[in-house]
């Protein structure tokens, strides 16, 4: 190769490299565009939603609640319910997806050992639960609690 034919090689991958940020900026954009939208969305609903359950509650429920306090935990809430709402989805494909990837690691290192860690938990947790299951329906009736029986 010539040095015309590197310099244009050079000038085209540079090229390359800026139109492939600019298209990753303009895609980040969108998504915040989008998800901003999404957040208001649910939480117009939520508001909505919280504002009718309050309104249809008795007289002497607002004797016991100021409306100031109801108004501040109205807009605090939803809020923050809203902003997880839209970040919990992503967050859950993030973690899954590491999760499956691990796996698949594991599984090429060594796969008898990754069979153990995936078998191992389905029992023991199995267990665990039908022994905290019975712990807490012994205290339930040291209690006196009505439960289901």
């Amino acid at each position: 190769m010539n040095q015309k034919e590197q310099e244009q090689r050079q000038v085209e991958e540079e090229a390359a490299r800026r139109i492939e940020q600019l298209i990753e900026k303009r895609v980040q954009d969108e998504l915040e565009k989008r998800r901003a939208d999404i957040e208001a969305e649910v939480l117009l609903k939520l508001r909505s939603a919280v504002m009718s359950t309050v309104l249809s509650q008795d007289r002497e429920y607002f004797d016991f609640h100021q409306v100031g306090e109801l108004q501040e935990r109205l807009n605090r809430d939803t809020e923050l319910i809203a902003r997880m709402a839209v970040a919990q989805p992503k967050q859950m494909a993030v973690q899954a997806t590491r999760f499956i990837a691990n796996g698949i690691a594991a599984f090429l290192i060594s796969p008898t050992l990754t069979a153990w860690a995936v078998l191992l938990p389905v029992p023991l947790t199995m267990f665990i639960s039908i022994y905290a299951l019975k712990v807490t329906r012994a205290q339930d009736r040291k209690s006196g609690r009505v439960g289901d029986k």
